[in-house]
């Protein structure tokens, strides 16, 4: 797994549960949240407006960890 990439549990003020964040360095990629019953991944666009390019093990690697995180608290 990329050592660059993180996912944490957050629990922002707008969100009535909480949720997992997978940033990329200092930038936020995803967020999954709980929200209205279902997982649903929100993705957010990079600061300086280029794509994400993310390996493919590395960007599944890191979406399953948060489901896992965040699901099985």
């Amino acid at each position: 797994m990329n050592e660059n990439i993180q996912v944490e549990l957050i629990s922002p003020p707008d969100r009535d549960f909480l949720c997992a964040s997978i940033m990329i360095g200092n930038e936020q990629w995803v967020e999954l949240n709980q929200e209205g019953g279902t997982l649903t991944f929100e993705f957010y666009a990079r600061r300086d407006g280029e794509p994400w390019c993310i390996g493919c093990k590395d960007a599944i690697g890191a979406l399953l960890r948060a489901k896992e995180r965040l699901v099985s608290r």
